[in-house]
């Protein structure tokens, strides 16, 4: 699991755990089922890592599917990594760097730092330095802090120079 889905993860669990504090994961249940994207968003999260709920991977995946589908962009790039990462669903990279373009395509610098690592690591594309570091400093130039480490430690990279692990 790379470092950017732990920090996605990690800061979505806070607030699903801050909102089971303060409401009932039924209430959220509820607002996902109405079709609020928010909810759904933090309801699968709270399936895939089983935080205030019996962990499910396949119900973690409908969740984010579903906000996803309604454009926020952060559970694109959750649903992104689930099918970069199998979760809930058949690994399919292609599809993550769909759905990490698709949540570029909204500003989003969680999405331009994915499409830095696909492009960096050769996810989906052939590796292109070039690339990684475009999207790099596209998420850095938002804040994401990240991001701009990343593109530090690989502003002078050549394609055919080994990895670097971030």
């Amino acid at each position: 699991m790379n470092k950017l889905y732990k920090i996605i993860i990690f800061a979505l669990l806070a607030v699903c755990v801050s909102f089971a504090n303060a409401q009932n994961i039924k209430t959220l249940m509820a607002k996902a089922s109405k079709g609020d994207a928010s909810s759904q968003l933090l309801l699968g999260v709270c399936y895939k890592e089983g935080s205030q709920i019996a962990k499910n991977d396949s119900l973690a995946f409908y969740w984010l599917n579903r906000s996803a589908r309604q454009g926020l962009a952060e559970a694109q790039v959750v649903l992104g990594h689930c099918y970069k990462e199998g979760v809930g669903v058949e690994k399919d990279s292609t599809k993550a760097l769909e759905l990490y373009k698709l949540a570029a395509s909204c500003e989003s610098s969680l999405a331009f730092d994915a499409l830095g690592d696909c492009y960096y690591y050769g996810i989906a594309v052939k590796r292109d330095i070039i690339r990684a570091r475009y999207y790099y400093s596209k998420a850095a130039n938002r804040g994401y802090k990240k991001s701009k480490m990343k593109y530090d430690k690989i502003r002078f990279l050549k394609d055919d120079d080994p990895l670097i692990e971030f």
